[in-house]
């Protein structure tokens, strides 16, 4: 049940920021959209944006409402600082690296200064990362194997931590734990590539004509819609009951 509940909560994360995404596209590209199209756009962003913000309020989950609270700041900056990031993505990919490595150095500070981290949502996750090290010493280079994290966490886990695990809840320790340091490497490589790109594409967007490139075609927006559930499925695990197929 808990294995679901997670599921779903990340589910309707992705999904919030996807909205939040188009919204302020579809905001940018006003002007030029057809006559009832802009309006009728912008309606449904927002009603789809306040409906699972409620919905992801409701579950509860600290780590969940931080990351949407996280990846609307760094939307709200890149639409802020769009024009001295695009001639500078490489810059900018940099400096977004080094304010994600210090906020994880800062809760890796507290958490080990306090043995734990606020909220109970984040105080169990707490127990999955620092029990991830003595996971890894079982097999430093190569990692323990993918989705064998559970199995390795009950013997090294505290007495008192829960037993319904399945992986780290982490992305990176999740590939460094289970993939090994190459693992961790080509993960950081893809996310640094993906970001790098992406800030290099509101250059592009500049030179091919100011506004008129924040507009959305039908197959960009289709090629997102398919490839976020499928990019899910892949490394995270297959639909397993009809509720979540519905979800989606």
């Amino acid at each position: 049940m808990k294995r679901r509940r997670l599921l779903i909560v990340g589910l309707v994360g992705t999904i919030l920021l996807i909205a939040i995404g188009l919204f302020a596209a579809w905001l940018g590209a006003w002007r030029q959209a057809p006559p009832g199209e802009g309006p009728a756009a912008l309606v449904l962003c927002a009603a789809l944006g306040i409906g699972l913000g409620v919905a992801l309020w409701l579950t509860g989950s600290a780590g969940a409402l931080v990351s949407a609270v996280a990846g609307l700041a760094v939307l709200l900056v890149l639409r802020a600082a769009h024009r001295w990031i695009a001639p500078r993505p490489g810059r900018a990919t940099a400096i977004l690296a080094a304010v994600y490595l210090l906020v994880i150095g800062a809760a890796a500070a507290y958490g080990v200064s306090r043995g734990t981290l606020p909220h109970p949502s984040m105080a169990f996750r707490w127990y999955y990362w620092s029990t991830a090290p003595h996971v890894l010493a079982e097999a430093p280079l190569t990692g323990v194997g993918r989705l064998n994290f559970g199995d390795a966490y009950l013997r090294h886990k505290p007495a008192e931590a829960t037993e319904e695990v399945r992986d780290p809840h982490n992305l990176w320790l999740s590939l460094l734990v289970e993939l090994g340091p190459l693992g961790l490497l080509a993960g950081g490589l893809l996310v640094i590539g993906s970001v790098w790109a992406t800030l290099r594409s509101l250059g592009a967007g500049q030179a091919a004509g100011g506004s008129n490139a924040a507009r959305i075609s039908r197959g960009q927006l289709a090629a997102a819609t398919l490839c976020t559930p499928l990019l899910h499925f892949v490394f995270t695990q297959p639909v397993a009951n009809g509720g979540v197929a519905f979800l989606w």
